[in-house]
């Protein structure tokens, strides 16, 4: 399996706003558009052998669509951010209104939620196995469509 697309609704007030999550694990790469304006904010070239996944996230609203890319992150003429970098861009009719880069380390995150939470007077939080759950689910539903790919015992 070489890409997965995740669809949900989300309930914002008595609005429903349908949500699309489409992660890349082996295909090609899906390119970002044009290159951001001014070529700053840590894009480089030549940083890795191209990408070969891309994760994203496109939310329209209107005339306005706001994008956000996952690591990694490459542009259509081969600028690339490093590892931990993301890039978030809001646009009006293709107008480009915000082009952000933003670092984010989920291990150093992890590390500081982890400390933050050992080392303050609050209790701590229940336990929240939703997501090896859903690890789960999603391995139960791969060895029913596709037995041939599972491993046995």
């Amino acid at each position: 399996m070489s890409t997965l697309t995740e669809h949900t609704t989300l309930r914002v007030g008595d609005a429903l706003v349908p949500v699309e999550l489409h992660s890349s694990i082996t295909g090609s790469a899906v390119v970002l558009g044009r290159t951001p304006d001014g070529v700053t904010g840590g894009w480089r070239r030549g940083v890795r052998l191209a990408d070969d996944r891309h994760r994203y996230l496109t939310v329209h609203v209107g005339r306005i669509r706001i994008s956000v890319h996952l690591d990694p992150v490459t542009t259509a003429d081969g600028w690339q951010l490093d590892r931990n970098h993301h890039r978030v861009v809001a646009e009006r009719d293709d107008e480009v209104l915000h082009d952000q880069v933003i670092k984010d380390s989920p291990l150093r995150t992890a590390i500081r939620e982890a400390a933050d939470a050992l080392t303050s007077l609050r209790p701590l939080p229940p336990l929240d196995l939703g997501p090896l759950r859903r690890i789960t689910a999603l391995a139960e539903h791969l060895r029913v469509w596709w037995p041939e790919h599972s491993l046995k015992p």
